[in-house]
């Protein structure tokens, strides 16, 4: 498979301007960023959106619908739960969720939809503790749920640019 050419949004060879990097989950793809992209142009950022290494959109989705159905889509989630809960964790994994779960050493803007239905919000508790680099910020931002920034992109473009901008 040929790698995908990133999107990018901005001057991207200027590296006067800071780099943003926005990274796309599964199943989903860079133009996930398609409204966050310039808005953070407007405030300053390059910014570049790759494709995630290994990434086939066709066969990827192929191969959910093949493997995950209702039967067992809580087995395929219960890993993202369980960075947020032991009770979903899979003993099996105990090594790979250590690793995810060390605190980020630089300040962090934690955005999360109330009505997530991947990470449910009411899972989350208390996350000061996960993000101790001063100016850090978890906010749980009413009216949307896990794509936040495709639901409500001027919402959260906003929040964003705001933290930015600090």
């Amino acid at each position: 498979m040929t790698p995908l050419p990133p999107l990018t949004f901005g001057a991207i060879e200027d590296a006067n301007l800071p780099l943003a990097v926005l990274v796309h989950g599964f199943p989903d793809t860079p133009h996930t960023w398609r409204h966050l992209g310039p808005d953070l142009v407007q405030c300053g950022y390059r910014v570049v959106a790759p494709w995630s290494p290994g990434y086939d959109a066709d066969d990827d989705l192929v191969q959910l619908r093949r493997h995950v159905a209702a039967e067992n889509i809580a087995n395929v989630i219960a890993p993202y739960r369980a960075s947020f809960n032991v009770r979903f964790a899979d003993p099996d994994a105990e090594a790979e969720a250590s690793a995810t779960l060390q605190p980020p050493p630089v300040p962090t803007l934690y955005l999360h939809g109330v009505r997530d239905g991947a990470i449910g919000a009411e899972l989350l508790g208390d996350l000061t503790p996960h993000l101790p680099a001063g100016g850090s910020l978890a906010e749980i931002v009413d009216g949307v749920g896990h794509f936040l920034h495709l639901e409500k992109p001027e919402l959260i473009a906003a929040k964003i640019a705001d933290w930015l901008n600090g």
